[in-house]
């Protein structure tokens, strides 16, 4: 028996035929990546044609696990390169459910001509519901572009369930195109693209990825740019699309008749374009050059941009006799309206006396329109509208230092960073220094339907005189400790912040907000927000214009992360693996259905993260002032049950109401030559399970058993 290696492959051959140096025809051979002395798994076919460091050819091939002839394939091709990405088949996973019937997916193909260009296509069938392909191209040239071009077509069965429909007038298809692509033209300007295209707004509904199947809102965009350096100056032109695929279909309520007693005409845009979207700007720079004169410290910068805004959509009429059958006629519309504003900023930032910060500041905006507000219907033509305002911030910072030298920590370190800032805008409905700014078409007694800027692309002219204060207060306390690299580390952060508005006309004071951030070490951390109200509230939480002796409680959040660990007896030159995600990203993957080996040591026996999250607001409950109470935990625990079983456990757990939101249990297992995952959802909307058994490989990972049951992926 002949044998030979190639990567983790192992090819066996009774009879072995060279027709050529590099081509080799084998009789009754067999093909595994398992090492063992017998194979727990392996391809066997009764013709083989190797073509040295390109690929193998069998036809027919079969997959045995334990001896136990498992699925057969007409032919397949495998690698037989030394490494790098091959062409080859991909296959398939197998199902059967009772709303799609007998079903395979991801059947198909993957080409790899060179370093810079590969696709691949997978097909999926269901038997009693639809076909479809999803096919895909990356492309990429170094330092120049990349980017990738992907497609789904379905054809679907339409109130049938008979197969042989598929390609009659009782199906329907539809597909889609997706184009990202990003390219460098030189160091200075860039081009990317972003697009999709779809043909039908239900297309994504019967997705059996989750995320997918959410997707009801398609964004498209191009944007080119060009930057010049050297004089801080920047162009950017984009397009854009929004495409809400729910609004397209929603059928409104009707809320108003009018005087003949049918529902008032609506409008429901779906579509919003941006067409085109162009920018120029200048960052900050020193208006007056170099110098050590006072006004060399005046910093500029500014910008000006255009935007064509386009919506699309329907106009609905009721055709009924009475109002109440919503009997909509629809008709398409469309509405353009473009903008043009200019925005300048002064700003002169200094520092006196060694320790003070200044900052004043003078902003200027300017907007252009073409079609205004005149008493609550439009009409075409220009207007222009200058605003602006002042600001002045003043900060400082004051260190304090507390010796210690107890606990193995040597001195407390207290940072505490003290700002204030003035904020003036003028009410732009009045006059100013005299002037009738013209923004109103009544300036004596201004309202909405007087401000000729109401509901236009730059927004409704400014009415609110605000002259405030603002006050914040940052604290970071620091330890430093005993230790040969005197380490320093923040464990407590504290900040305050509030406001006080000069001219309003009750309710000067700003609601008291700070947060507090306590990280005794790097396995333990809380977080806790708060609201206090300083003015006193009447019986239904309303407030009342007299200061409270104390600013009452009327929100807390709080959260903590802990994260435990058993292990076993190590030695000192024994290595502890350490899970590198973050909590964040934890959550996502353990309550997912995705395929992972836990991240737990060898010599840890118990890994825990656990998140309790807390919220307490003052409300109205039953006519009585209560709190409304949130608690909930999330726990993710990581077992090494045995040398190679490991266990996970992920889930939400609502205290108050004593239940579990979602939870879930993974098992993983080596098999020598393969992996084990089964997940198992027990409960709620989303029961099922899901297994998983596939080649370690990573030429054949898409060789793989696949057996799910339940709700949870719509089957």
């Amino acid at each position: 028996i002949g044998e030979t290696t190639i990567r983790d492959g192992i090819y066996k051959s009774k009879k072995i035929f060279r027709e050529d140096p590099n081509i080799y025809h084998m009789n009754k051979s067999i093909y595994t990546t398992c090492d063992h002395e017998h194979p727990h798994y392996y391809f066997r076919s009764p013709k083989m044609k190797m073509i040295q460091g390109e690929r193998i050819i069998t036809r027919p091939l079969y997959l045995y696990i334990f001896d136990v002839p498992i699925i057969g394939l007409p032919f397949a091709i495998l690698p037989s390169t030394s490494g790098g990405r091959q062409s080859g088949w991909i296959m398939p996973s197998f199902g059967v459910s009772n709303r799609n019937g007998t079903f395979f997916q991801k059947l198909g193909y993957y080409w790899a001509p060179n370093d810079y260009l590969d696709g691949k296509i997978l097909m999926d069938f269901y038997d009693e519901d639809r076909i479809e392909l999803n096919s895909s191209m990356r492309y990429i040239k170094r330092y120049k572009y990349n980017g990738n071009i992907s497609s789904t077509y379905k054809r679907k069965l339409n109130e049938t369930n008979n197969i042989n429909d598929l390609f009659t007038n009782k199906s329907i298809e539809n597909f889609d195109i997706k184009w990202i692509h990003n390219q460098q033209i030189d160091n200075t300007q860039n081009l990317n693209v972003n697009w999709i295209y779809v043909t039908s707004s239900d297309f994504y509904n019967d997705s059996y990825d989750l995320n997918t199947r959410t997707q009801q809102k398609l964004e498209s965009s191009a944007a080119y740019s060009k930057v010049w350096s050297a004089y801080n100056n920047r162009l950017s032109v984009s397009l854009s699309e929004s495409y809400d695929l729910n609004k397209e279909v929603e059928i409104p309520e009707c809320t108003a008749l009018d005087e003949n007693g049918l529902c008032q005409q609506q409008e429901v845009f779906f579509r919003n374009r941006v067409l085109p979207n162009l920018r120029f700007s200048h960052s900050n720079s020193k208006l007056f050059g170099q110098g050590d004169k006072w006004f060399n410290s005046i910093y500029f910068n500014l910008s000006s941009q255009y935007k064509g805004f386009q919506k699309i959509g329907n106009i609905y009429y009721d055709t009924s006799e009475n109002g109440l059958n919503n009997d909509w006629e629809v008709r398409d519309t469309s509405r353009y309206d473009n903008s043009l504003t200019h925005n300048i900023n002064f700003s002169m930032p200094t520092k006196l006396f060694g320790w003070l910060n200044l900052n004043p500041s003078l902003y200027l905006n300017e907007g252009w329109i073409f079609r205004y507000n005149n008493n609550g219907e439009e009409k075409e033509g220009f207007k222009r509208r200058l605003t602006g305002g002042l600001n002045l911030s003043a900060s400082t910072t004051i260190y304090g230092l507390f010796g210690l030298n107890k606990f193995n920590i040597n001195s407390i370190r207290h940072i505490m960073t003290p700002t204030i800032s003035l904020n003036y805008t003028p009410d732009f409905s009045k006059r100013l220094l005299g002037l009738d700014l013209g923004y109103f078409s009544d300036d004596q007694n201004p309202n909405t339907n007087d401000d000729y800027f109401n509901n236009s692309m730059i927004g409704s002219t400014p009415t609110n005189e605000i002259r405030k204060i603002n006050l914040n207060l940052s604290n970071n306390f620091q330890l430093k400790l005993n230790d040969s690299l005197q380490t320093k580390m923040d464990f407590l952060r504290w900040n305050v912040s509030t406001g006080y508005n000069f001219i309003a006309d009750e309710f000067k004071l700003d609601i008291i907000k700070s947060r507090i951030i306590y990280t005794p070490n790097s396995k333990f951390n809380f977080d806790f927000t708060m609201y206090n109200e300083p003015y006193q509230l009447d019986e239904n939480l309303n407030r009342i214009n007299k200061y409270d002796s104390f600013p009452k409680l009327t929100y807390l959040q709080g959260s903590t992360e802990i994260s435990l660990f058993g292990n076993k007896t190590i030695t000192q030159n024994e290595n502890i693996k350490v899970d590198t995600l973050n909590s964040d990203d934890k959550n996502q993957l353990y309550n997912s259905n995705k395929f992972f080996e836990p991240e737990i040591g060898e010599n840890t026996i118990w890994d825990l993260d656990l998140r309790i999250g807390a919220k307490l607001q003052k409300t109205i409950i039953n006519d009585n002032i209560g709190w409304d109470k949130t608690l909930w935990v999330q726990p993710i625990l990581k077992l090494n049950l045995t040398e190679r079983w490991k266990m996970t456990y992920a889930g939400q757990i609502d205290m108050i109401e004593n239940q579990i939101i979602s939870h879930n249990m993974y098992f993983y297992r080596s098999l020598h030559c393969w992996e084990f995952g089964f997940k198992w959802w027990p409960s709620g909307n989303g029961s099922g399970f899901l297994l998983n058994i596939r080649v370690k490989s990573p030429d054949l990972k898409d060789i793989k058993l696949k057996s799910s049951g339940g709700r949870l992926f719509g089957l």
